[in-house]
């Protein structure tokens, strides 16, 4: 009676530390990808502190009116450039609108 009991518990033991040795390598493998995954994140907020530091540095406001300057053909506006309300031309009347709409000019 004795003999049946020693062998199937030999059996359990076997199968338990076969079971926890694989519990073990899968954990280590896991541990494995958490670092390399903590390194790429570390990496990434790495990037993104180079990217927000160019973004600073290319939104100068000294190089802008320079680039704004050099590339665009902005000049200050007059004073004759101002209208008054009055002088806006009248407003088109609603048959008008529907005919030059519909591109039907007769």
């Amino acid at each position: 009676m004795t003999r049946p009991l020693n062998v199937i518990g030999l059996l359990l033991v076997i199968a338990a530390a076969a079971g926890l040795f694989q519990l073990k390598h899968e954990v280590q493998q896991l541990e494995a990808e958490l670092v390399a995954l903590d390194r790429v994140l570390v990496e990434e907020y790495e990037a993104l502190r180079v990217l927000q530091a160019e973004w600073s540095y290319l939104n100068r406001p000294e190089r802008l009116t320079r680039l704004a300057a050099a590339h665009l053909e902005l000049v200050p506006i007059t004073a004759s450039q101002i209208g008054r309300v009055h002088e806006l031309p009248e407003p088109l009347g609603a048959a008008a609108a529907v005919v030059l709409a519909s591109g039907d000019e007769s």
